[in-house]
């Protein structure tokens, strides 16, 4: 039975009723879609903060010289932690709202019967517009209309946290570069003679263990550093 045919046959048998129905069914969709929208919310900043979490791993797994030649491996450290914590309670809270999904489904699905059996009840019992066969009729024929609605709000979740995931993707993919060449500069592809640095400082926090340190390698020279280990020589 087509749903189109199943709609003619409740305005057939009731139009009042009919008119309930269509009338409730889109509240109960309204009040689904709230909760969707929340959770819509909070799969884009799951998806950045897992974003962000997965670019620290990759940053200090990638650069461990440079981040051990920094001394950052605490600074790091903190920001994966925070980062992970913030994502495991964006994920319960996910978890949960999608979970919410069959139950708040259900239960409207449940109040638009109760209410349908309470006021045809009324018109058989008491107004006598209805009579009891016609009103059995007509309550399977609700059942039809129910059962699609109740999925399609089910799907709506999976939706929403669907088009959270695409959306994040399509903002890294139209991210514009905001490295750019200036307009007059000279691009070298050779190495003509030298290599200079000079006046180079570092240290580890307070402790200082580089001071004016200058180098120059001529073309053709290999040049070795030689010092104690963490003195800085993978800078």
């Amino acid at each position: 039975m087509t749903i189109v045919f199943t709609i003619i046959m409740m305005f057939t048998i009731s139009t009042k009723l009919t008119l309930f129905v269509f009338i409730f069914i889109p509240v109960s969709g309204y009040i689904i879609s709230l909760i969707g929208k929340r959770l819509k919310k909070q799969s884009t900043r799951a998806q950045q903060e897992q974003g962000t979490f997965l670019s620290t791993i990759e940053e200090t797994l990638g650069g461990l010289k440079v981040v051990k030649g920094y001394n950052a491996e605490n600074y790091f450290n903190n920001v994966f932690q925070e980062s992970t914590s913030r994502f495991f309670g964006l994920s319960n809270s996910i978890g949960n709202r999608q979970n919410l999904a069959s139950p708040v489904s259900e239960f409207m699905g449940i109040m638009v019967i109760a209410i349908l059996l309470w006021y045809g009840g009324h018109m058989v019992l008491i107004e006598k517009t209805l009579n009891g066969a016609s009103f059995i009729a007509y309550m399977g024929l609700a059942y039809n209309i129910l059962t699609p609605a109740k999925s399609i709000s089910k799907a709506s979740y999976n939706i929403k946290r669907g088009n959270a995931a695409a959306e994040r993707v399509l903002e890294i993919l139209q991210q514009e570069n905001p490295i750019t060449s200036k307009t007059d500069a000279v691009e070298k592809n050779t190495f003509d003679s030298e290599i200079s640095i000079q006046n180079v400082n570092f240290k580890y926090e307070e402790e200082s263990v580089l001071n004016n340190f200058s180098l120059h390698v001529r073309k053709g020279q290999t040049v070795a550093l030689v010092g104690q280990s963490g003195s800085g020589k993978a800078q």
